[in-house]
């Protein structure tokens, strides 16, 4: 193959070897999206988009009967890569209501925790989850919990998030019950 001028060399397309205002943003824009590769900077993403989600299960049992009491179902922890994002916490928790007492009812709430911090309480005046049957002809009562909230820890430091269950009464809460049943947590790292 014949050249006009010097035969180009054997190397790399470098920035410095191409003349300002050559490429422009008129060319780019008319790139096929098929065209680009890569990865687009997790600081440089669109507001809204995902730039990391985190896993995590547990199927360690554990289990209180004293009222007012907060038990760990589940637990991760993630490293925002920048301090607008916003993380999307969504757990779901195996759980059952023992009666140990007299009781007629059993009630209980989760809630979230952010490096130790209550985000999420249950409510001040009742709990989310229960029943009341009326009489004291139960014996237990077992259902999956679900919680989500949207957090904004604007940090780029490791956060950890933890589900709790509370207890409403003296009657046992138990959670991930003999370890066949597990808690689970999502994190997403959501661009602000």
């Amino acid at each position: 193959m014949g050249y006009l001028g010097t035969k180009p060399a054997n190397s790399p397309l470098t920035s410095e070897l191409i003349p300002n205002s050559i490429i422009t943003n008129a060319k780019i824009n008319d790139v096929a999206a098929t065209k680009l590769t890569g990865q687009v900077a997790d600081a440089n993403a669109p507001s809204g988009s995902v730039i990391q989600v985190v896993n995590a299960f547990n199927n360690t049992p554990a289990t209180t009967s004293t009222a007012g009491a907060a038990i760990t179902c589940v637990s991760a922890s993630i490293t925002p890569s920048s301090s607008s994002s916003n993380i999307l916490i969504i757990a779901r928790v195996p759980t059952k209501l023992l009666r140990s007492t007299s009781a007629t009812a059993a009630w209980m709430s989760i809630r979230i925790t952010r490096n130790g911090s209550v985000i999420n309480p249950q409510p001040s005046d009742w709990y989310e989850n229960g029943i009341n049957f009326g009489d004291t002809n139960w014996s237990d009562f077992r259902f999956v919990t679900f919680i989500q909230s949207l957090d904004s820890p604007s940090t780029t430091s490791s956060v950890s998030y933890v589900i709790q269950a509370l207890n409403y009464n003296t009657n046992q809460l138990v959670v991930n019950e003999d370890g066949i049943y597990r808690s689970s947590i999502t994190l997403m790292e959501i661009a602000g």
